[in-house]
């Protein structure tokens, strides 16, 4: 029946190895992996956005908004009138907020054709996971051109890695060393997998690079992608991780290797489903155009009731505008423009001390702010020597350096430095890693401005 195309969602995700489509059900529990439907949801590639978390008061949508969208403008090191963004809103509450350069964007999207719109790949994990009733799991998606890695707990998302290396690259690496057609490295990777060194070592470059607590945070691992399917994929990351992987739940009919992206789209569109709109932050313009005939002339005609009572208070209105006018005038040569509600000497005072606290705020959570405590500490690493700095995350107001040190002694001479200028500075995690190398993790606050 020509109806029936209107009872499902379609998810559309357009790999790099090819294009999988999902059609689910709105009306019943029906999933299948075709395309059966009207304009798609297409899947956003992971790795084409930056994530930010970003904490909410008890506020309407509006104002959650305009926190997030203040978040981000300095948050991020590019304008953010100069991307498209969204955010997605978690327990707790919390917005997890996805940005895309606008450019990039428009050129990723022109691609798609005629879609309903796009969800981050991130998204559409969370809600297969969600769908499948898994709420706390560190999930690894090994896809053709990137793997993405992204922990969940409490039914959110915590955090989301993804490295711009997949399948493709692997394969790549086969042939150079080997010398071999790229066709028979990728035959080659297919038939022995992690029983090949350089695979072994391929996988252990995205281990590192993903910077996983030890012991893991999670008791589930999931896989999905298409090289998930690696022979002794599963028992080589179960060694690496002390946890048994296993592939990612799924309806029948659907593979964890194909389907999982383009599942979590077409869930969006079922009821009670949050949608992202990616556009830029731009304010639109109105768009109201002429006004009509009859609301000028109901204008006019009260203009003119309205100017009869005025006119007898002409005066009393000359004498409050010329003294508003002056107020402004000496405002604005003490270099502060005040906004056009404020008119009394008391409301200036006020906007005034709001304006303080607003700008002391932001200053504290600005990249600046923060780049300015990081450098800091930067002579520590000088003097310390043989120390590297892998990773600086702030948030909150708490700040987490990661790294690696040649001794337990190097470590704690770092961390003596560290701790003169970072207050409340503690060490969180110190074992030892390649090499006789000794992996570092540190936590404090911001010096004190």
């Amino acid at each position: 029946m020509e109806g029936a195309l209107s009872l499902y969602s379609v998810g559309k995700d357009f790999g790099t190895t090819g294009t999988r489509a999902v059609s689910v059900g709105l009306i019943g529990g029906s999933i299948i992996p075709l395309e059966k439907g009207g304009k798609p949801i297409a899947v956003a590639p992971s790795h084409c956005f930056t994530y930010r978390k970003v904490r909410l008061p008890q506020a309407n949508a509006k104002a959650r908004r305009r926190i997030v969208q203040e978040e981000l403008t300095f948050g991020l090191p590019l304008p953010l009138h100069q991307c498209v963004w969204d955010y997605y809103l978690q327990a707790g509450p919390e917005a997890f907020a996805v940005v895309a350069q606008q450019g990039r964007w428009q050129s990723l999207s022109s691609r798609w054709g005629a879609v309903q719109g796009a969800d981050p790949e991130p998204l559409c994990y969370l809600r297969a996971a969600t769908y499948m009733q898994v709420s706390d799991a560190l999930m690894v998606d090994f896809g053709a051109s990137h793997t993405t890695w992204m922990a969940i707990s409490g039914g959110k998302i915590d955090w989301v890695r993804t490295m711009m290396r997949g399948g493709q690259a692997l394969s790549q690496k086969l042939a150079d060393e080997s010398r071999i057609p790229l066709g028979e490295a990728e035959d080659l990777k297919r038939r022995r997998g992690t029983e090949m060194p350089a695979i072994q070592a391929f996988l252990n470059e995205l281990l590192e690079e993903a910077m996983l607590p030890k012991p893991l945070a999670h008791r589930r691992v999931l896989l999905c992608g298409g090289g998930a399917s690696l022979p002794g994929l599963r028992a080589f990351l179960h060694t690496q991780l002390g946890v048994e992987p296993e592939s990612f739940p799924m309806p029948a009919l659907l593979s964890p290797n194909e389907h999982v992206s383009a599942l979590g789209a077409a869930l969006s569109g079922r009821f009670g489903q949050q949608r992202l709109h990616l556009d830029s932050s731009a304010i639109a313009s109105s768009g109201e155009g002429s006004v009509n005939v009859w609301i000028a002339i109901a204008s006019a005609c009260l203009g003119l009731w309205v100017a009869g009572v005025e006119i007898r208070y002409q005066g009393l209105v000359r004498q409050n505008q010329s003294l508003r006018g002056q107020f402004r005038k000496s405002a604005s040569q003490m270099g502060v423009k005040l906004p056009e509600t404020v008119t009394t000497p008391g409301q200036a005072e006020k906007w005034l001390a709001q304006q303080q606290k607003y700008r002391q705020g932001v200053r504290t959570r600005s990249v600046g702010f923060v780049t300015d405590g990081i450098s800091k500490a930067a002579q520590a690493l000088r003097e310390v020597g043989e120390c590297q700095l892998y990773s600086i995350v702030y948030d909150e107001g708490k700040l987490t350096l990661e790294g690696e040190a040649p001794s337990n002694l190097k470590a704690q001479q770092l961390r003596q430095k560290w701790g003169q200028v970072f207050p409340d500075l503690k060490q969180v995690k110190l074992q030892p890693g390649t090499g006789g190398r000794f992996r570092f993790e540190f936590e404090g606050g911001l010096p004190k401005s």
